[in-house]
């Protein structure tokens, strides 16, 4: 294994199908709300704005943020219309909100075999954002603990846990990748204290979780196409970076910039 060329992962919606389960919940909360005579699209557009704040307001993707937007929207189409809250509803509509911390999510397809095969190869770190008892135990269930040196869980990402990585493992920043679904979260941070990024869009990736890149990095399908990406970049010499970058326009169609 190289143990000064590191790949740092991202877990959701890069390794596992995360949001997907955030959007079962979104539909059958909303379909409750329908029901007791709400309308669906400012339903939705106000659980939007309140989960956002949430975001904010706690300081980081917290389980609490989810369903508390959801009993505070309940709540504002209650004032809203001047009718009474009910407890057992208010119940009802959190626990879909916290149902989601239970469930588990699919895999990706190529997860295992991308990891396999960079296993060894380069030393793999997972980033993530959460709560760290909520994201282990969902780290641990997915399988994919076993391919990863480290583990770092914090409440938002950015360019300080990317910093305290390259501290911890001692490694400069040239001879590290980090690869996630999320500009904001995941590239953008890398980008800032000088790593390479490369990015794989999801189709359900929050709105949140979008915004221009502050850089050039890569662009890759899927995780299959990682692989080869990888495969092309195998860390042999010291300088094996600088080489990367000049194949830029020539072998990669997914490089963007800014």
């Amino acid at each position: 294994m190289s143990d000064n060329h590191i790949i740092i992962f991202d877990f959701d919606d890069t390794l596992v199908d995360t949001t997907v389960i955030f959007e079962k919940a979104r539909r059958q909360y909303v379909e409750q709300m329908v029901e007791l005579g709400f309308p669906e699209e400012a339903v939705l557009e106000v659980l939007d704005r309140y989960d956002v704040e949430n975001v904010k307001k706690f300081g980081g993707f917290y389980t609490r943020c989810f369903p508390d937007a959801m009993v505070r929207t309940y709540q504002y189409f209650c004032s809203l219309t001047e009718r009474e809250e009910n407890e057992r509803i208010k119940q009802s509509l959190a626990a879909i909100g916290w149902q989601v911390y239970e469930e588990e999510p699919a895999l990706l397809k190529g997860a295992r075999e991308l990891l396999g095969f960079l296993q060894g190869r380069w030393r793999l770190v997972l980033a993530t954002k959460g709560e760290p008892a909520v994201q282990l135990r969902r780290i641990q269930r997915s399988g994919l603990l076993k391919y990863f040196a480290a583990v770092y869980v914090a409440p938002l990402k950015t360019s300080g846990i990317y910093r305290h990585i390259l501290q911890e493992h001692g490694v400069p920043p040239q001879q590290v990748w980090v690869v996630g679904n999320s500009i904001k979260s995941d590239i953008n941070p890398a980008l800032a204290v000088g790593i390479a990024g490369v990015h794989i869009p999801h189709p359900c990736t929050w709105h949140y979780e979008i915004e221009p890149p502050a850089g050039e990095h890569y662009v890759v399908r899927d995780l299959a196409e990682l692989k080869e990406f990888f495969a092309r970049r195998l860390p042999r010499s010291r300088g094996w970076w600088g080489r990367a970058k000049k194949e830029v326009g020539k072998n990669e169609k997914g490089f963007a910039g800014n």
